[in-house]
């Protein structure tokens, strides 16, 4: 007869409470009097406990009648929403709403335990959202200075990697059947029809996607550093000896003295102060002032800045860009008098 009852009373309450809209939001409250805590939301359900005034309580969810279910240190049940001061409600989080599944959506349950009927809304779970999508490895680049070899034309097919060294042999998955090269950095290949660098060899200094001849031949591979092409020194223009007296000029594009469009210039401020000039456009360069050619004037810093002869002894070499943008230069090879006498030469 008990369980009866409690059925009969969880019917009661199930039909009650879904005939009502409830509001779900926890929040705090307290009690402001002593108030009844009750197996359902309305004063025909039995008492639980009392709460007393000022106590504490989780409100849980509340009926658009009046009533909420609340936590407590005692029994949870039902009070009237009249007696509860709400303390301080948090915001609200945004809960996911519950995908239905097909053919049903969410429900209200009912238990009854020894302490009284408890209802639960429940509702299917989300679907499991998708795996993330894999970030694809990049290929590595290869390291500077590696030749990159390739069993099919346009760098296709097996592929293997080398740095500068010898393999005098090849294994038996590349022995006869490279068809193409890549080169990173500055390296040339020799490539031998037998090992250890026998037969024809071919050396190759750029990317070859294509092999021609020296097609699935290879047995033998040498990886070297590429050396780089010897400075042109120019065929020289003009050279000789030049005697230069104070206050002339002379021109070192052809040799001769005062010239309309000389580069340098006996200059006498006083008999003291005495400078090699540059003019017209031409520039110097002291530097160590040791004998020095073509390449090693391409280094020099040029300027426009005369040099005074006390700077300048016998023996003494200079780089000169003429005014017409060829490197000269000139040595000093004695003072007679007002007279300076000059070896120069001058490349194209």
């Amino acid at each position: 007869m008990k369980m009866f009852r409690l059925l009969a009373q969880a019917t009661l309450v199930a039909a009650a409470f879904a005939g009502l809209a409830t509001s779900a939001e926890a929040y705090p409250a307290k009690a402001n009097v002593a108030l009844n805590v009750r197996t359902g939301p309305g004063t025909e359900f039995s008492v639980l406990d009392q709460l007393s005034a000022n106590e504490l309580v989780n409100v849980v969810e509340c009926t658009t009648s009046g009533w909420c279910y609340v936590d407590q240190d005692g029994p949870d049940g039902w009070v009237s929403k009249t007696y509860l001061t709400n303390m301080t409600p948090p915001t609200p989080t945004p809960t996911p709403t519950p995908t239905p599944t097909p053919g049903g959506g969410c429900r209200f349950e009912v238990t009854v335990g020894s302490d009284g009927p408890h209802f639960n809304l429940v509702c299917p779970g989300a679907p499991t959202p998708p795996p993330p999508t894999p970030t694809p490895t990049p290929t590595p680049t290869p390291a500077a200075n590696t030749a990159c070899f390739y069993t099919g034309n346009n760098y296709a097919g097996a592929e293997f990697c080398n740095g500068i060294g010898d393999l005098p042999t090849l294994g038996a998955a590349f022995n006869d059947t490279i068809s193409s090269v890549k080169l990173n950095g500055a390296i040339v290949v020799k490539m031998c029809d037998n090992a250890f660098f026998g037969g024809t060899c071919i050396d190759i200094d750029a990317d070859r996607p294509l092999l021609g001849a020296a097609d699935n031949r290879a047995s033998s591979i040498r990886i070297s550093p590429a050396t780089p092409p010897a400075p042109v020194v120019p065929a020289i223009r003009s050279q000789g000896t030049i005697a230069l007296q104070q206050t002339f000029q002379a021109n070192l594009d052809n040799g001769t003295v005062g010239a309309a469009s000389a580069d340098i210039w006996f200059e006498a401020v006083n008999p003291i102060q005495k400078y090699l000039t540059p003019i017209n456009g031409a520039k110097l360069s002291m530097g160590s002032g040791a004998p020095r050619g073509y390449l090693a004037c391409q280094g020099e810093t040029f300027s426009d800045t005369r040099i005074s002869l006390g700077l300048i002894d016998p023996g003494t070499v200079i780089c000169v860009k003429t005014n017409a943008g060829r490197t000269a230069t000139i040595r000093l090879d004695s003072y007679v008098g007002t007279t300076m006498n000059l070896t120069y030469r001058t490349w194209e």
